[in-house]
């Protein structure tokens, strides 16, 4: 047996996904001490060759291990061990990344989320909707509705995804979400921009089911706005989970100088 096949027989006898292998091994690492706090990862291309995995592969395990609240990332620096005493609230990466030419959303893509429930279809949008999006009276919409739960803490989040019917007259089923539907966007010939405002909030009583978390629990409402360039709506994402052990990130843009 070859170095690279012993490897890949590592998580195979484990029963794991390779990337929820990985996670495991580099979690083992550093509650082992192993990985010391502060300690930076090995990078990405040396963990590829380690495990004998793609770049994908190496980066949904260190998604993983962010949202676990165990590495922070320093941009143009790698990977980092948090340090002891740090945040143990699970993180929320907010922001579009871009790998090999395909957009990504490191928060809705993430490989460990399970889709619990789903639903697809044509409706009249909730006002606040409307209004957020400008649409005129009588509009409707293509809605995405899902519950998902995140197979490694339990954690779970609300999704809706609006979508203007006149973008998409014959939408495609099922309706593409998170990094795909971005790229499905740029397929209408469309320049997407994002701007995103977060809200704090009590929770109906459906919200707290769908959550899974004890009533009145605070949650956390995300709105999501994509627009062209001409400063059209193109959709409206809102994303709804409990506020008690979660923190957002951000990466703020460079403003431009006069």
């Amino acid at each position: 047996m070859t170095a690279q096949n012993a490897r890949r027989a590592r998580w195979e006898i484990a029963g794991l996904p390779a990337y929820e292998y990985i996670a495991l091994d580099l979690r083992q690492q550093i509650e082992s001490g192993r990985l010391r706090p502060n300690a930076r990862l090995p990078s990405a291309p040396k963990l590829q060759e380690k495990y004998a995995v793609s770049q994908t592969t190496i980066r949904n395990a260190i998604t993983a291990l962010r949202n676990q609240g165990l590495v922070m990332t320093a941009n143009g620096s790698g990977v980092y061990v948090r340090p002891a005493g740090g945040d143990p609230r699970q993180s929320s990466a907010r922001r579009i990344e871009v790998l090999d030419n395909v957009l990504y959303d490191p928060d809705l893509d993430d490989p460990a989320l399970d889709e619990l429930h789903r639903a697809d279809g044509k409706a009249a949008p909730p006002q606040q909707v409307a209004l957020l999006m400008d649409l005129p009276p009588g509009a409707e919409v293509i809605h995405v509705s899902r519950i998902l739960r995140n197979s490694i803490s339990g954690r779970r989040l609300v999704h809706q995804l609006y979508v203007p019917l006149d973008l998409v007259p014959r939408p495609r089923t099922p309706m593409p979400v998170g990094g795909e539907f971005y790229q499905f966007l740029r397929t209408t010939d469309q320049r997407p921009q994002w701007t995103e405002a977060v809200a704090a909030r009590l929770p109906t009583p459906e919200e707290d089911r769908a959550l899974a978390v004890p009533r009145s629990t605070p949650v956390l409402l995300t709105h999501r706005l994509t627009i062209n360039n001409h400063g059209l709506a193109l959709a409206l994402e809102e994303t709804l989970r409990s506020a008690d052990d979660i923190r957002f990130v951000y990466a703020l843009p460079t403003g431009r100088g006069s």
